[in-house]
């Protein structure tokens, strides 16, 4: 009598290991997909740190280098300084 084993019982293990299954695949996709995000944030920050050099770099230079503004005479401006008609 000790070999009697219950119908559902088999239902109920595979159900657990289906469970199982489906439980690791999950966590797979998501360890994936945390490290794909990871690899953005780092090609992102390599950007911004490359954006910010560029700018430190152009910041730093002589201003003998740097473009010269052409100023214009326009309306607006010659109406500000006072030269009104």
């Amino acid at each position: 009598m000790g070999d009697f084993v219950y119908p559902r019982h088999g239902c109920i293990q595979e159900l657990m290991l289906k469970e199982a299954a489906w439980t690791a695949k999950f966590i797979r996709r998501q360890r994936e997909e945390e490290a794909e995000e990871r690899a953005l944030q780092q090609q992102r920050s390599k950007w911004e740190q490359q954006a910010e050099d560029t700018i430190v770099k152009f910041l730093n230079s002589p201003s003998s280098t740097l473009p010269k503004a052409k100023r214009v005479a326009t309306p607006a401006a010659e109406t500000h300084n006072g030269a009104s008609k």
